[in-house]
């Protein structure tokens, strides 16, 4: 498990709210809505979320883990 930690580089909160802000579903949707359908949107968004959910929780992870508590 020490070496998985090691490995996984720091994720600020700068960094999350960044990726929420700029991938927020009405700028996605702005962005590329004019020639794609709903399912492409769906597995986008979702694929999008996941990935910001991930990093969210690797920062609180890593919050706990310095002793920084929000």
């Amino acid at each position: 498990m020490k070496n998985e930690d090691e490995r996984v580089p720091y994720v600020s909160p700068e960094l999350c709210r960044y990726l929420r802000e700029t991938y927020a579903l009405p700028l996605v949707l702005h962005g590329h809505g004019k020639d794609k359908d709903a399912s492409y949107f769906v597995g986008y968004m979702s694929g999008l979320n996941a990935v910001m959910e991930r990093l969210e929780a690797i920062q609180v992870q890593q919050e706990e883990d310095s002793g920084i508590y929000r």
